[in-house]
């Protein structure tokens, strides 16, 4: 999901929309791909000129199987069944990118379905489906149900780091090393994911002032903004906001870290 704003107005964006020039509320979006857009590859057909007001939430890519299961890794994943999100979303993008970079070729060393979290979920249960890849925060209450009954395990997928363009686990590359957080889910901590920074971007044209305005905000009233379930990488202090990697700051974002924190 892309947090945009435009001449004073907040929305969500789906990168097909800012491609077509549209605002509407997305379904998904992804970061990756909009950063990259806004370089001139990727999506779009030219450079998409974007400022950053700040790095602002991690979302975590999650990848489980039963906690009976054999498979420990994705590269034993040959042969199983697996969902990797619903048609469009993230993790359909980045799951496929994950199989290839462990050694496997989506559909022909296992069958990939595209099924939303509550089916997948279900599939899990019903043993029709063997994994599933969820991109979002973290706990997740579906997942939460599932390491419940009949549990879980998370599979490790930061070392594939290297094959997907993280750098090192920097924020550049819009993917980077994340360790699951202790209490998220019963058996999940420690094991090192995948996370995505997700930015709040705006026009290069957004008004100065209501740049400024929005990043004190974000600072500012950053508890208010946190959800009470979210036990996750929250990046809403200064030292992670300014972290945006290959989409440069709007100058007004600029001025108001400045004044806040020097």
């Amino acid at each position: 999901m892309v947090l945009a704003a435009d001449r004073g107005r907040v929305h969500l964006v789906d990168v097909d929309d800012a491609h077509h020039g549209h605002r509407r509320q997305a379904r998904r979006g992804r970061l990756t791909d909009t950063a990259r857009a806004a370089q001139g590859t990727g999506l779009f057909p030219r450079p998409v000129p974007l400022r950053a007001i700040g790095r602002v939430y991690e979302t975590y890519l999650q990848f489980v199987v039963r906690a009976d299961s054999p498979v420990r890794a994705v590269s034993d994943l040959a042969g199983h069944p697996v969902s990797l999100g619903a048609a469009g979303s993230g993790a359909a993008v980045l799951g496929e990118r994950i199989l290839h970079a462990a050694g496997l070729a989506p559909g022909t060393d296992m069958p990939v379905l595209h099924l939303p979290l509550a089916d997948a979920a279900d599939a899990m249960r019903a043993g029709s489906v063997d994994a599933l890849l969820v991109a979002g925060g973290v706990p997740l209450p579906t997942l939460t149900g599932l390491d419940d009954d009949p549990g879980l395990r998370f599979l490790p997928l930061a070392g594939l780091l290297p094959r997907l363009g993280g750098r090192d686990g920097r924020a550049g590359s819009g993917l980077e090393k994340v360790p699951l957080p202790q209490g998220a889910y019963r058996t999940a901590g420690g094991v090192d994911t995948i996370g995505v920074s997700n930015l709040l971007v705006c026009r290069l044209d957004l008004p100065r002032g209501v740049a400024e305005a929005l990043t004190r905000l974000l600072v500012l009233r950053a508890t208010a903004l946190v959800p009470d379930n979210a036990v996750g990488t929250q990046f809403l202090d200064v030292g992670s906001l300014i972290g945006t990697g290959a989409v440069p700051l709007h100058p007004g974002a600029v001025a108001a870290y400045r004044s806040l924190h020097g």
